[in-house]
């Protein structure tokens, strides 16, 4: 980053952009640059070192998140954020009975082990889960389309570990996506055209099959994984989450970011944001900011305008809220997804 684009927002004094060096409408704000030199930022891969009052995300990693109040899932594959219904997270290290059921042969284990639903199996040995329980995920259950979206590992070097996902209703097992031990963890999204009885499968974002026919499963369309047939070591098959949404969803899914202090722990009162979406889209109020830690937030009409807090503060948060994909294509990708974003504040 260069000291001309640093002079965009510095004074002769040195402070950066504080409030009181401006003017005191928050409406003069609205017109200035800041929202396209955000855009530089995050176009040109800026980091936050040595940066006052600013924050630019890649989502590489997790660590900016508030995981304790944002409410869908993080891609730790895709480094993304997505926007969407937890069908399960698999957190707190047991199998929920009331959405999977489990089959086993030999030694082979299924585990809620490490962040992850895990299928280990060797040689001669086979295991499953299906998304049959009571409280289970089944797509034929809405009443249009649906999509859900599966981060899985399915990498362990063995040639001979073999992996399959499914829509299955039980005895009959569509498969979606399969390969050995050799390929590479996926994140995988399956978009279901109910009266076409059809689905388009994505792999990391890219379509890797169309219009795969899912009517021989009749009655229900289970999520179902197996692991079978390694060479001799049991080898594990690991899913990190499983999320949905369908045209029956409804409601916003919230993104937090942890708090950041302003510098010199001085008061902020105003705040300016940038996102990038690769699925989706950031509304007009969508964008919410606090400087008491979340306590209180404010939005503006203008997702890329200048943002006045409730209640000045040294803890500033940003907010999205942004709705359940609820009109679900057929064609295309559904489930809002953030990859990148950039906060300003003052």
């Amino acid at each position: 980053m260069t000291d001309k684009i640093i002079n965009i927002t510095t004074w002769a004094d040195g402070n950066i952009l504080y409030a009181a060096d401006l003017i005191d409408s928050i409406e003069g704000l609205n017109n200035f640059s800041t929202s396209n030199l955000l855009t530089y930022f995050i176009d040109n891969s800026a980091t936050t070192t040595n940066q006052i009052n600013f924050l630019n995300d890649d989502l590489s990693g997790s660590g900016s998140i508030d995981t304790t109040n944002s409410t869908g899932l993080y891609d730790a594959n895709l480094d993304v954020y997505i926007f969407c219904t937890i069908f399960d997270a698999f957190e707190d290290g047991s199998i929920d009975a009331t959405k999977w059921s489990t089959a086993i042969t030999g030694a082979a284990t299924v585990t809620e082990t490490g962040g992850f639903l895990r299928l280990t199996a060797a040689s001669g040995e086979e295991c499953s889960a299906i998304s049959n329980g009571a409280s289970g995920f089944d797509g034929r259950s809405f009443s249009g389309n649906s999509e859900f979206i599966i981060d899985m590992n399915t990498s362990n070097a063995d040639s001979g570990a073999d992996w399959y996902l499914y829509i299955s209703n039980g005895t009959t097992h569509i498969t979606l996506a399969s390969g050995n031990g050799t390929v590479a963890r996926a994140t995988y999204r399956v978009v279901i055209n109910k009266s076409a009885q059809t689905c388009d499968v994505y792999t990391d974002d890219t379509i890797s099959s169309n219009d795969v026919n899912i009517s021989t499963a009749t009655t229900n369309w289970y999520i179902r994984f197996r692991r079978n047939n390694a060479t001799t070591t049991a080898k594990n098959l690991d899913i990190a989450y499983v999320g949905y949404d369908s045209v029956d969803s409804s409601g916003n899914i919230d993104f937090v970011t942890t708090a950041q202090t302003p510098a010199n722990s001085a008061n902020a009162s105003i705040g300016i944001f940038k996102g990038i979406m690769s699925v989706g889209s950031i509304a007009a109020g969508d964008v919410y900011f606090s400087a008491n830690n979340g306590t209180g937030y404010s939005s503006a009409s203008n997702k890329e305008k200048w943002i006045r807090v409730p209640t000045v503060g040294t803890q500033v948060k940003l907010k999205l809220e942004i709705a359940k994909a609820t009109t679900i294509t057929a064609t295309a990708k559904n489930i809002p997804t953030l990859t990148e974003y950039a906060i300003y504040f003052i």
